[in-house]
């Protein structure tokens, strides 16, 4: 399954002896960056190394994986922002609001991921019920020896899922949604990849003279909040979109 989902639709069209170290330590990154946990991640490169060594035993070719390092699992190595940086980010996000603030603001009170976010339509939001759904993601693979741009679906049948929207951001998205086009991040026809996204906030939070942190931190944010304001657990799974309550208690 691993090898079907995250393996194959990414280097089924390189030739073998093409692939490089280098190749599979952009893979890794990127699937990080999309929200994988460094665990799933080692499994995929496990999976990974094991056909690499088969190969090279059998059919004599070099293995290209020997070298690559696996993700570090800390379970502290999230930076997130103290509450008094939340509340400067908050703040910011809120004065005259932008594509990239909106986008801020989205996953700091609903826990989207990057993907998600920048995969985001008006069609997915019913600002009426507010009601957000995540339905696709945006991500970039590489294939046949270069890069490109999809939006596919969310990782597993779990992250499809409907979001309960804080009043007062259906009510910020309601007054700019006339401003803008088919996705919410973007003021064009096509969406904003995960690491535009990504250096757009790196920037945002220079600006506002807070700490570097990753972008997915903002989920982590989220989720910290909400278990600190009392929210049930399972809930709280099904709005991050968690496969097993058991991923949710993990990553606290």
């Amino acid at each position: 399954m691993k090898f079907i989902k995250h393996i194959l639709p990414v280097f089924g069209g390189v030739v073998y002896d093409k692939l490089t170290a280098d190749s599979i330590h952009e893979f890794i990154e990127n699937k990080l960056k999309e929200g994988l946990s460094v665990k799933y991640v080692s499994d995929i490169i496990i999976v990974f190394k094991s056909m690499s060594k088969y190969i090279s035993k059998i059919h004599g070719y070099a293995n290209p994986l020997e070298n690559v390092i696996l993700p570090k699992s800390e379970k502290n190595e999230m930076k997130l922002l103290s509450k008094s940086e939340q509340e400067k980010l908050c703040q910011f996000v809120l004065d005259k609001s932008d594509n990239t603030k909106i986008g801020i603001l989205l996953s700091y009170y609903t826990g989207l991921r990057i993907g998600e976010v920048c995969g985001l339509k008006w069609c997915d939001i019913d600002l009426d019920k507010g009601i957000l759904k995540v339905e696709r993601t945006v991500q970039r693979i590489y294939e046949n020896n270069s890069t490109r741009l999809i939006m596919a679906s969310p990782k597993s049948k779990s992250s499809v899922r409907e979001i309960p929207l804080p009043q007062f951001v259906v009510d910020i998205l309601r007054k700019f949604k006339g401003f803008n086009s088919e996705f919410i991040l973007s003021e064009t026809e096509k969406p904003v990849e995960p690491r535009t996204m990504q250096y757009r906030f790196k920037s945002l939070l220079k600006k506002a003279n807070l700490p570097s942190v990753n972008y997915h931190s903002l989920r982590h944010m989220f989720a910290t909040n909400c278990i600190e304001l009392g929210f049930d657990v399972k809930t709280l799974s099904e709005i991050l979109g968690h496969a097993t309550v058991e991923t949710t208690v993990l990553t606290q």
